[in-house]
């Protein structure tokens, strides 16, 4: 299941905890919740930008 898109401190959780529970390890789920919610800022801000 794709991880959630936000940068909120719940989204974060829900995502490590989705990828924890299916099997991934602690570190790596967490370098991928850290990453979706930085691409997430980067796209709200690219959105901000160009208006």
């Amino acid at each position: 299941m794709p991880l959630k898109r936000g940068t909120s401190k719940a989204t974060f959780r829900q995502n490590l905890r989705e990828m924890v529970r299916a099997g991934h390890p602690v570190k790596q789920a967490a370098a991928a919740a850290y990453r979706e919610k930085r691409q997430s800022a980067a796209h709200k801000g690219a959105k901000r930008r160009s208006k």
